[in-house]
C-alpha cells in the first residue's frame, strides 16, 4: 500500500499551494536519510515543528492514512519553506501501519525524534477534560492513553541510540534555545539561524497558536497558551495523580524509569 503525503508551501502570507508526495509502507527499506518525527497529539507538536522549520527552512510532511488538505496546515508559522530540502516526516502514530514501518526502518541509515509531554496535560485533553475520565482513561488501557503508550513503546524499540532524540515538551517552554541547539547537533544541521529564530521565537509561537483559534473557539476551552508547564491537571486532586504514577510504576516499569519519571506527581 502506498500512503499519499500532503504538505503546503507558503509562497506569501495566507496563501497555500498543495504538493503530493509519497512514502510506500510496504518498503521501509526504502526509505534512507530520512527524519521522522514521533508525537502524541496535543504535545507541543507544532510548537516543535515550527521552531526546527525557522532553524532549517525544512517542510515537513504528515503520515496519515485519511488526509483532509483544508485541515491541517504544515507550516503554521508561515515559514519561507525550501522545498528543495529533504522534508521532515510527521506521525502520531494513530494507524498501526505507522509504528510497524517505524519499527522496520533502517536505524542505521535513518533519524528519530520523539517529542514528550506530560500525559496527566496532554491525555486529558482526549478525556473531556474531566479528572474523572481520565483516571479511567489510563488505569482501564481506554481512550487516548494506548496510542500514548505505544508511540512511547516505539520510540524505546528504535536499538540505534545514535540516531534518535527525546526532547522535552517543558524543555522546550522553558529554554526554546538550548531545545534548539539539541535538535540542530542532532540532525546535523548549521546553527547559522540560531540567534535570529531565537530572537523571533516569541512571533514564531504567537503564529503557531494563533492558528488554532478556531479550535479553542470552537471547543470553549482554556488553553496553556505554550508557556505553562502544568495546566489542564493543575487542579486534579493529588490523590488521583499519584494513583496514576503508581499504575505507570508497575505496568511500565521501564518507560517509568527512562522517561515518565519525571513526571511523578510531587
Amino acid at each position: 500500500m502506498k500512503l499519499t503525503i500532503f504538505f503546503f508551501l507558503i509562497l506569501s502570507p495566507g496563501f497555500l499551494r498543495s504538493s503530493v508526495s509519497t512514502i510506500d509502507l510496504r518498503n521501509p527499506g526504502g526509505a534512507i536519510n530520512k527524519e521522522f518525527f514521533l508525537s502524541f497529539p496535543k504535545s507541543g507538536t507544532n510548537l516543535a515543528l515550527g521552531l526546527i522549520q525557522a532553524l532549517t527552512h525544512k517542510p515537513y510532511l504528515a503520515i496519515q492514512e485519511k488526509w483532509t488538505p483544508s485541515k491541517e496546515n504544515l507550516n503554521r508559522a508561515n515559514i519561507d519553506i525550501n522545498t528543495k530540502k529533504s522534508p521532515m516526516f510527521r506521525t502520531h502514530g494513530r494507524h498501526k501501519k505507522e509504528l510497524v514501518f517505524l519499527d522496520r526502518l533502517d536505524q542505521n541509515r535513518n533519524k528519530l525524534i520523539m517529542i514528550l509531554r506530560n500525559p496527566k496535560e496532554c491525555i486529558v485533553r482526549f478525556c473531556k477534560y474531566s479528572e474523572e475520565e481520565f483516571l479511567s482513561s489510563v488505569l482501564n488501557n481506554k481512550g487516548g492513553f494506548p496510542l500514548f503508550i505505544s508511540n512511547l513503546q516505539a520510540f524505546d524499540s528504535w536499538k540505534n541510540n545514535q540516531t534518535k532524540l527525546i526532547v522535552y515538551y517543558e524543555d522546550l517552554i522553558k529554554n526554546p534555545r538550548a531545545f534548539a541547539i539539541t535538535v540542530l547537533e542532532f540532525l546535523g544541521e548549521s546553527q547559522y539561524l540560531l540567534e535570529d529564530v531565537i530572537l523571533d521565537y516569541e512571533k514564531i509561537s504567537s503564529k503557531i497558536l494563533s492558528s488554532y483559534q478556531s479550535q479553542w473557539e470552537k471547543e470553549k476551552r482554556l488553553f496553556s497558551g505554550g508557556d505553562q508547564e502544568i495546566f489542564h491537571s493543575r487542579n486534579f486532586s493529588k490523590v488521583n495523580m499519584k494513583k496514576i504514577d503508581s499504575h505507570l510504576e508497575e505496568q511500565y516499569p521501564i518507560l517509568w524509569s527512562k522517561y515518565l519519571h519525571r513526571y511523578q506527581t510531587k
